[in-house]
C-alpha cells in the first residue's frame, strides 16, 4: 500500500500543547483520526491568533482562509490523558496561498504520533474568491511566534 509522505521543514515557529480527552478515544481505545484533525485545527487557531490573525472574527478582517486540502500520517498511536505537542510551520508560499506543516508529538516522551499539513488559500468572502497572499500577512507569518 502507497503511504502519504509528509516531509516536514527543519523549523517550527510555533508550538503548543493540547490534551487528549476522553471524547478523543475511539473503540480501539488510542486517539481517533477525527480527534487529530480537532487537535490541529484548535493549534492553527492558536497560531493565527498569534500572528494577528483570528481565525473566527471576520469583523476585524479583510479576509479569510479556506483549506483548500489536507494530508495526515499516522504514525503511533496515544491514549487518553496524553499532553500533545502541536508544532506549526509556514512554507510552500503561491500567489494566493501557503501549506501549513504539523508535527505533532507526545509531550512527555517527546516522541512523534502524526504529521499533517494542510493548503491554505486566502479568500476574500465579501467577494466571494481567492485573493493574493497579504505581503504583510505573508510576513507575519514567516516569523518566529514560538511559545
Amino acid at each position: 500500500m502507497a503511504r502519504v509522505d509528509i516531509r516536514l521543514p527543519a523549523r517550527f515557529t510555533f508550538s503548543t500543547t493540547v490534551a487528549v480527552r476522553i471524547g478523543d478515544i475511539n473503540r480501539g481505545q488510542h486517539i481517533g483520526h477525527i480527534a487529530i484533525l480537532s487537535i490541529i485545527e484548535e493549534a492553527r487557531a492558536r497560531f493565527w491568533s498569534r500572528c494577528g490573525q483570528p481565525e473566527q472574527d471576520r469583523s476585524r478582517a479583510e479576509f479569510g482562509f479556506i483549506i483548500a486540502d489536507l494530508a495526515v500520517m499516522y504514525l503511533r498511536q496515544v491514549s487518553y490523558g496524553c499532553e500533545l505537542k502541536v508544532e506549526i510551520a509556514v512554507g510552500d508560499f503561491s500567489a494566493k496561498g501557503y501549506a501549513i506543516y504539523y508535527r505533532v508529538s507526545e509531550g512527555a516522551k517527546d516522541l512523534e504520533i502524526a504529521r499533517a499539513k494542510t493548503g491554505i488559500v486566502v479568500f476574500d468572502y465579501g467577494r466571494q474568491r481567492a485573493i493574493e497572499v497579504p505581503l504583510d500577512l505573508k510576513e507575519r507569518l514567516e516569523r518566529s511566534y514560538l511559545t
